[in-house]
């Protein structure tokens, strides 16, 4: 069984950004003392338990991790924003909304390809499977890929598209990024009253 701590340090000594991160400890050591890893469970202020299905490789963290952020980068260039669709019409528009943005042998077939969980070695089976994501998203600490991809697409390739990424002003990014998650959830609560 794995055991991770978090333990998260006083709001006062940090900055806000910084207040995001948590210090993680994981013990799956062979020889621990059980006394020991009672220490270290009693020093932290939250505790989640994770069985070794939430965590069955670092690799698939890590795989979970890239698509998120390529939702967040490339997301906005899919998003649903020309519902009179007069882009597909006229291809001087479609030069301007793709060719400008990202060069000319980048389609919008291969943006979605890239942000597909495919595309960075996910498979179907892979979509019922849990993992750990933090608190990058509304959806909680641990959610199915299933979930995680639904929860981007309504955020970044949406009917609203926003762009933050490349913002030097770290508290207006997550500001943005806070902003659209909560709108983001307000409208799924509207949507299922």
């Amino acid at each position: 069984m794995w055991r991770v701590a978090l333990r998260l340090k006083p709001r006062a000594q940090h900055s806000a950004f910084a207040c995001r991160h948590l210090s993680t400890w994981v013990t799956n050591e062979p020889g621990a003392t059980p006394a020991a890893e009672a220490t270290a469970v009693n020093n932290a202020k939250t505790i989640h338990r994770i069985s070794p299905n939430h965590l069955r490789s670092q690799e698939d963290t890590r795989r979970v991790q890239l698509l998120i952020r390529t939702f967040k980068q490339y997301g906005h260039f899919v998003a649903h924003i020309d519902p009179l669709k007069k882009s597909e019409k006229s291809p001087e528009l479609q030069k301007w909304n793709w060719g400008s943005r990202c060069g000319p042998t980048v389609s919008c077939v291969a943006l979605s390809q890239c942000i597909d969980p495919t595309s960075v070695g996910f498979s179907e089976e892979d979509l019922d499977r849990e993992f750990f994501i933090g608190d990058d998203l509304s959806i909680g600490p641990v959610a199915t890929l299933r979930d995680i991809v639904t929860q981007l697409r309504a955020l970044f390739c949406g009917h609203i598209a926003t762009e933050y990424q490349h913002l030097r002003n770290r508290d207006a990014a997550m500001w943005i990024r806070e902003s659209l998650v909560k709108y983001n959830v307000s409208k799924q609560l509207v949507s299922h009253a």
